[in-house]
């Protein structure tokens, strides 16, 4: 014999009472919730649906915790992304980290090397310094001894001022007037005494000799009066013999 949820009292045999489909017990119509003319209109869905007081407590409850649940699947979820999130970002900055050390490793290995590079070109320099010291001291010694070259050489010369350029001339049409200007002066000149003849590219009527020996050049400068048409002057050094027209001789 069934018996009522609530009052434990026998219920009607002809199943003429409230049923709650959520706890399958039966309930008088003054223990339940509902009133009897209420029940009696309700269509079968709709009593399958019914719940005592208990069961809707309880259904509440069901629904606070599954609630709850449902927030603390949500909190979970959101701490569980957080924390994926700021993994991602900690594997990132570790990732920029190691990235930046090292190009910080290269950048200090490049600076050690432009350190280094640096080091030999400055011992380059100094070395070439050196050498230049050495060689402008060698130039200057070479110079002293290319002035004094020189000043031997023009020692031997002698300029002859006034000398027409004969058609068709040469060097040795050159070397015979100024052996004739020698033979005027007592001064014997052959082939060998003379080293080199030219003219001057700026003044074509003056002749430039210079001598095999200095002697021979001192010779004719010193005797250069004896012929009243042929005389001589100094010019920076260099003796000059000077002739009006080469009919003179």
């Amino acid at each position: 014999m069934a018996v009522c949820g609530r009052c434990s009292e026998e219920l009607q045999p002809d199943g003429d009472f409230v049923k709650c489909y959520g706890c399958d017990f039966g309930y008088h119509y003054n223990c339940s919730t509902i009133s009897e003319a209420t029940y009696r209109r309700m269509s079968d869905s709709r009593r399958r649906e019914w719940r005592c007081s208990l069961c809707k407590e309880k259904g509440k409850k069901m629904n606070v915790d599954k609630n709850k649940n449902t927030a603390n699947d949500d909190l979970k979820s959101i701490v569980t992304l957080m924390r994926n999130e700021q993994k991602s970002s900690f594997e990132q900055l570790e990732n920029n980290l190691s990235k930046l050390s090292d190009f910080y490793d290269d950048l200090k290995s490049e600076i050690m090397a432009l350190k280094e590079s640096n080091a030999q070109l400055l011992n380059a320099v100094k070395v070439l310094e050196r050498k230049c010291l050495d060689k402008e001291s060698k130039i200057c010694e070479l110079e002293v001894r290319v002035n004094c070259l020189e000043q031997s050489l023009r020692s031997n010369n002698l300029e002859m001022h006034g000398v027409e350029v004969v058609q068709g001339e040469d060097g040795h049409s050159m070397f015979n007037i100024v052996q004739k200007i020698g033979k005027e002066l007592d001064v014997p000149i052959s082939l060998n005494d003379v080293e080199l003849i030219y003219r001057l590219p700026k003044k074509k009527v003056d002749i430039v000799v210079s001598f095999s020996s200095k002697k021979i050049r001192d010779k004719l400068y010193k005797n250069r009066r004896k012929n009243a048409t042929l005389y001589a002057k100094k010019d920076e050094g260099c003796p000059v013999i000077k002739i009006h027209s080469e009919a003179d001789l």
